[in-house]
C-alpha cells in the first residue's frame, strides 16, 4: 500500500508492465512503458490509486482497471484516477466493472481497440481526453450513470462514441466526434422513462454516417 512507482523504463515485458492487485493508495507516475505483452498498467481489485503522466507505446494494452480473477474473484477497482497519460499504438483505457473512477486529460492514439471503453462500469467521470485516430473513441456496454465531458473522439475508423447494451442514465456534454468513418454518436438502446442519456452541446461534423443517431426512446438531446 502507498507505493510510488516513478521515472522507470519498462520494455518488452512478457505480461503487464505494472500490475497492481488488491493494493491501494499507490501512485504510478512518469514511467516509460514500451512493447509489453500485456497492459502498460493493470489494476485488479485495487482502489484509490493514481496513474498519471506515463508514456506508453506499442503495448498489448493501455491501462486496464478490472476486477480480480483469482479467489476471491470479482473484487472491484474503484475510486482510481487515470490522468494525463500518453498512450500510442497500444490498447486504450478499459474500465471493467469499475465504479467512481476518473479518466482525465489522457491522449490515446492509434489504439488497436477503443480509446476508452467501459463495460459494466458505473458512475465514472471521463473528461478532457484526446481520443482521435482509434478504432473508435468511446465505447459503452452495460454501463450507467457515467459522465463524458469535453472529450474528442474524432477521426475514428468506425463510430466515434457508442452507447449500447443496456447503458442508461449517462451524460454526454460538450464532446466532439467528427470526421469518423461511421456515426458521430450512437445511442442504441431503448431506456425506461427517466433513465435516458443526456446529449448536450456536442459537435459532430463531417461523419460518413449520422451526426447523432438515436433510434430508440427515451433520451434528451
Amino acid at each position: 500500500q502507498g507505493t510510488l512507482v516513478e521515472n522507470n523504463a519498462f520494455t518488452a515485458t512478457s505480461d503487464d508492465a505494472v500490475y497492481i492487485e488488491r493494493s491501494h493508495h499507490n501512485v504510478v507516475r512518469g514511467n516509460e512503458i514500451d512493447a509489453s505483452s500485456g497492459a502498460g498498467v493493470a489494476l485488479e481489485g485495487s482502489t484509490f490509486n493514481v496513474v498519471e503522466d506515463n508514456e506508453m507505446e506499442a503495448n498489448n494494452g493501455g491501462v486496464r482497471v478490472d476486477v480480480t480473477h483469482t479467489p476471491p474473484v470479482d473484487v472491484q477497482s474503484n475510486d482510481n484516477r487515470i490522468e494525463a497519460n500518453l498512450i500510442e499504438e497500444s490498447g486504450g483505457i478499459e474500465l471493467l466493472e469499475a465504479e467512481r473512477n476518473q479518466v482525465i486529460d489522457n491522449t490515446v492514439a492509434r489504439a488497436n481497440d477503443s480509446g476508452i471503453s467501459l463495460e459494466f462500469a458505473n458512475d465514472n467521470v471521463v473528461r478532457g481526453n484526446e481520443l482521435s485516430t482509434n478504432k473508435n473513441g468511446i465505447s459503452l456496454k452495460a454501463s450507467s450513470g457515467n459522465r463524458f465531458e469535453r472529450n474528442d473522439a474524432s477521426d475514428s475508423e468506425s463510430t466515434g462514441i457508442t452507447l449500447e447494451s443496456g447503458s442508461f442514465d449517462n451524460e454526454l456534454l460538450r464532446n466532439e466526434s467528427s470526421n469518423n468513418d461511421g456515426d458521430g454518436v450512437y445511442v442504441g438502446d431503448e431506456s425506461p422513462a427517466g433513465t435516458g442519456t443526456l446529449l448536450e452541446g456536442n459537435i459532430t461534423n463531417n461523419n460518413k454516417g449520422y451526426g447523432l443517431y438515436v433510434p430508440k426512446p427515451s433520451h434528451i438531446i
